[in-house]
């Protein structure tokens, strides 16, 4: 994570495939293109997820992924993207853009995982679908805008 300032992370797989745990000091903004998270996962923190599900996960909060094999897309896989933003990358962007310093005190603020309504969630969904087929540098205005809509 040194050399970035955040971390687009697109995936299909096999809803019985592990996945990759977050990278510590990290929050994390998830949508759920396509599955179900399995209820009652004894170590997590985090509500259950279900396809269009957008949720932002603060720092450091347990969480699983444990899939339910009967929700899945024609391939049969679960869809997902997860933005990973490093703590240490939202206190440069404050130092480098002072205008941002409202929008993460507000984000800073949480403590638990936010689920969006459906307007919010529509607008998350949208860049983070533009995201997809960009390039890193090409995602960074992005990941900007991604910011004053959380």
């Amino acid at each position: 994570m040194e050399h970035y300032s955040f971390i687009y992370d697109y995936k299909k797989q096999p809803p019985l495939t592990p996945i990759e745990v977050a990278p510590e000091d990290n929050w994390e903004l998830s949508y759920l293109v396509k599955g179900a998270e399995l209820v009652g996962q004894e170590e997590s923190e985090a509500p259950p997820m279900i396809s269009g599900d957008v949720i932002l996960f603060p720092p450091n909060l347990t969480h699983n992924w444990t899939f339910n094999c009967q929700i899945v897309n024609e391939e049969g896989d679960v869809e997902f993207i997860r933005l990973f933003l490093p703590v240490s990358f939202l206190e440069r962007l404050v130092r480098n853009f002072p205008e941002y310093q409202e929008t993460v005190a507000r984000l800073q603020q949480n403590t638990c995982p936010i689920r969006y309504d459906s307007l919010k969630a529509n607008r998350l969904i949208e860049e983070l679908e533009i995201m997809r087929e960009l390039s890193d540098i090409e995602r960074i205005p992005h990941v900007l805008n991604l910011l004053s809509l959380l």
